[in-house]
């Protein structure tokens, strides 16, 4: 928790320097396939200090999000070989990418945009997509719908609650992360159990 901690610390620390946008992007794209920490963090950071351009923000972060699981896809798809004993020895579980695999074989539009939203991580699942060779227009329309309605849904809680919600966050980020670990095995569980049992 600790390191958890200080990686949102960290990410916080450029929201008042003039390369935040520029970070933003590149913590949204690398997000995807590698970075632990969420975008989420520097875009409410940003969209505090500058309300106006909070909806110029998450598309920042869309755009960046698309990139990356862009990227991820094709690691997956062409350099998995090459590069799959560091993801599954620092990134995610053998057993959680095989479960993946078994999802994406029931629908792959609808996981992809669960998860994109959701708190579950989707690292293996992008990754997985170019592995499991799912329909790339299928993957970045689906991930790219998911990841905007997830960062404008961001931006417009800002707009509407300010600083109040800053101030939670900070208030109760250790209780929020023990939800967010809980939300993540909820997630997981109904793509798991509903979404992959094609109900």
């Amino acid at each position: 928790m600790r390191i958890v901690r200080r990686l949102y610390d960290w990410v916080l620390s450029w929201a008042d320097k003039p390369a935040a946008p520029l970070v933003l992007f590149i913590i949204s794209a690398f997000e995807t396939f590698i970075f632990p920490v969420p975008p989420d963090v520097l875009l409410m950071a940003l969209s505090l200090g500058n309300p106006r351009k909070s909806f110029y923000f998450a598309f920042l972060c869309t755009i960046g999000s698309a990139l990356g699981g862009s990227l991820g896809y094709v690691i997956g798809h062409w350099f998995w070989e090459a590069t799959k004993d560091f993801f599954l020895n620092y990134v995610f579980s053998q057993e959680f990418f095989n479960q993946v695999s078994e999802v994406y074989n029931k629908h792959a539009f609808l996981t992809l945009y669960f998860v994109g939203f959701t708190p579950v991580s989707d690292k293996p699942f992008v990754i997985g997509a170019g592995v499991f060779s799912v329909n790339y227009l299928v993957f970045v329309v689906s991930y790219t719908l998911s990841r905007a309605t997830r960062f404008y849904a961001v931006a417009i809680v800002i707009r509407i609650f300010g600083q109040k919600a800053r101030e939670f966050i900070d208030k109760y980020f250790n209780t929020l992360t023990f939800v967010f670990a809980i939300l993540v095995v909820i997630g997981f569980l109904i793509v798991k159990y509903v979404i992959g049992s094609g109900k």
